[in-house]
């Protein structure tokens, strides 16, 4: 069974990117080794909305070869989508559900819609969360105040030089 799995960063005031969807306030911490490169090692599938997918896909390489994305859109694809790349139309239900039997672990990358869809699905079996010391004064919300009620549980946390904190949780029992 394939564990799903958040990892992003967000502002201290819980905004994973500004109102106009830049992510240019992670930049001023790219002098820390995170553990990136382990974590996405360690995934087999990528998912993310169409707006991430087509923000990624404008950084350059596409930074997933070798892993399965499956992009929950109601569109179809560009033409030119890299080897890998899916398009899923059935809802975030019926793909948490289809994820759940295949192996390896799943990124669920975003963007804030969806990886609100997949907690309220409950199909999200770890939070690893990075909370940069700053505040954007506003954005789009990882958490949105109309969002459920949810327990969690903390696995670990890491404190780094440059003020960034990692918080491990799992949903409570």
């Amino acid at each position: 069974m394939a564990e799903r799995v958040l990892y992003i960063a967000l502002s201290l005031d819980g905004c994973i990117a500004t109102r106009e969807g830049d992510v240019g306030f992670l930049d001023a911490f790219q002098d820390a080794d995170y553990g990136y490169d382990a974590f996405a090692s360690s995934i087999a599938t990528v998912v993310c909305g169409r707006a991430t997918y087509e923000q990624v896909m404008s950084f350059g390489a596409w930074p997933y070869a070798g892993k399965r994305c499956v992009v929950v859109t109601r569109h179809a694809l560009w033409r030119d989508a890299p080897p890998g790349v899916e398009a899923w139309h059935d809802g975030v239900p019926a793909l948490a559900t289809a994820l759940a039997e295949m192996p390896g672990r799943v990124w669920i990358i975003g963007g804030a819609r969806l990886i609100q869809a997949f907690l309220h699905a409950g199909a999200v079996e770890r939070l690893e969360l990075f909370v940069m010391p700053v505040l954007l004064g506003g954005g789009i919300p990882l958490f949105p105040s109309r969002g459920q009620r949810a327990g969690l549980r903390l696995l670990e946390s890491t404190t780094y030089a440059n003020g960034v904190l990692r918080l491990v949780y799992a949903p409570a029992a």
